[in-house]
């Protein structure tokens, strides 16, 4: 048990060496805005999907900046009949700590919090309910929190290329309501919602 909390210490710090050893090289600091493509997997997506997003980034010196991102995936799951689709927007602000490896390959560390908007849909199985059953979620908008960390290769004087992995802790809550005719019961429905996002973009630097 001891040597496992060692290793998992061990772990949780090996980022902030790799940043630390990383600060040490000499780097201007640029601001940054671009594109990016991701794949969300971790916490509670059940079917990993594709998404899309959007950042900038302003410097404030050559090891910390802000960062302003707004990402879109998907995620659905199955079970007892009931299928769950849910689209969700998440709009991140950042605090972004760097380092420079040498002229072209470098790292960051980022944490901050997040304003996320849910889009979900509720199908209900007549073969497992019977006919005539809907559902349907309306899921409050919330805040969350996140960390990551990341790579950068330098492509050209003003390109950049990045991979990069983004945590977010979130929980949300809604109203749930399901329907068969005249008949009609509301229920208040709170869940993690957990999730976790790999990108890989493009920035413009400058």
């Amino acid at each position: 048990m001891v040597n496992e909390m060692n290793r998992l210490c061990a772990l949780a710090g090996l980022p902030l060496v790799i940043l630390g050893l990383a600060a040490q090289a000499d780097t201007i600091g640029t601001n940054r805005i671009g594109v990016n493509g991701s794949y969300s997997t971790g916490g509670e997506v059940q079917n990993p999907q594709g998404g899309f997003g959007a950042q900038g980034e302003f410097a404030i010196n050559r090891n910390f900046g802000i960062e302003l991102a707004v990402d879109q995936f998907s995620d659905d799951s199955t079970q007892d009949g009931i299928e769950i689709t849910q689209d969700l927007t998440t709009i991140g602000l950042s605090m972004v700590f760097r380092g420079q490896f040498n002229q072209r390959f470098g790292g960051y560390g980022l944490i901050g919090l997040d304003y996320n908007m849910p889009n979900t849909h509720v199908t209900l199985d007549p073969g497992y309910y019977g006919p005539g059953w809907h559902a349907s979620a309306n899921l409050d908008d919330a805040f969350g929190g996140h960390f990551g960390g990341g790579l950068n290769l330098r492509l050209a004087d003003h390109v950049e290329l990045f991979l990069e992995y983004r945590y977010t802790a979130l929980e949300l809550k809604g109203d749930l309501t399901v329907t068969n005719g005249n008949y009609s019961y509301t229920d208040r429905v709170t869940g993690n919602n957990d999730f976790g996002l790999f990108k890989l973009g493009i920035n413009v630097v400058f």
